[in-house]
């Protein structure tokens, strides 16, 4: 018979990679090593010899999921362009910093999501058929449905209370802008793997909380 069993385990892990940041690690503490030159770096023959010549040649830092938002407080806090350009290229540099500037709020608005679908942590790597005939499997995942459905409701209901901060076009096409942003959010989670396999599992196993979850997943897109 299948027996359900739940087990976390905490460890320290330590990955490298080249050239780009894996997907499922952009969102963690990352430090990077840069190459500040050209040619080959030779290896250091002692500790010494390494502190005196690699920072030279060797840029490092920590990058976490908040590198966006320090890059637009960077960028916004720049001078202005210098007083040789002409007026035409000050306006054309002045307008394309305001469009990235836009482009990265936004961004970071919509990475910052502070709704998150809390995700199983059963083991679900066997066929949906298969897992939607074990009533504990079941059984867990319409607590989690159940979750989902209430936090999507209440993220629905507060984004249409909310109201203009002021008067005029302006206050209204920022408030449906951080209604997009905050529901845009909550959509691609949705999306993921791991949900839409819960929704499969209880979809096969006729369990009787995946029409409200649909209901309130229709509204939300």
């Amino acid at each position: 018979p299948f027996q359900l069993q739940e087990q976390k385990v905490v460890k320290v892990c330590l990955y490298m990679a080249l050239d780009e940041i894996p997907k499922e690690f952009v969102s963690d503490f990352t430090v990077y090593f840069l190459r500040d030159a050209k040619e080959r770096v030779a290896e250091p023959s002692d500790l010494s010899e390494a502190n005196e010549v690699l920072p030279k040649v060797i840029k490092f830092g920590l990058l976490t999921d908040d590198t966006l938002l320090m890059l637009k407080n960077a960028i916004s806090q720049k001078e202005q362009p210098v007083e040789y350009c002409n007026i035409q290229m000050r306006s054309e540099i002045q307008m394309s910093r305001q469009k990235f500037l836009s482009v990265t709020q936004q961004t970071t608005q919509q990475t910052e999501g502070n709704i998150k679908l809390e995700m199983p942590t059963i083991n679900l790597d066997r066929e949906v058929s298969a897992l939607a005939t074990v009533p504990e499997v079941v059984e867990a995942l319409e607590s989690y449905a159940m979750t989902w459905q209430k936090l999507i409701s209440t993220a629905l209901e507060e984004q249409l209370k909310k109201v203009p901060q002021g008067d005029g076009p302006l206050a209204e096409i920022n408030l449906w802008r951080e209604r997009n942003d905050t529901l845009s959010a909550l959509t691609e989670q949705t999306k993921l793997p791991e949900v839409q396999k819960v929704l499969a599992i209880l979809q096969e196993a006729e369990s009787e909380h995946t029409g409200d979850l649909q209901i309130v997943l229709r509204d939300l897109r």
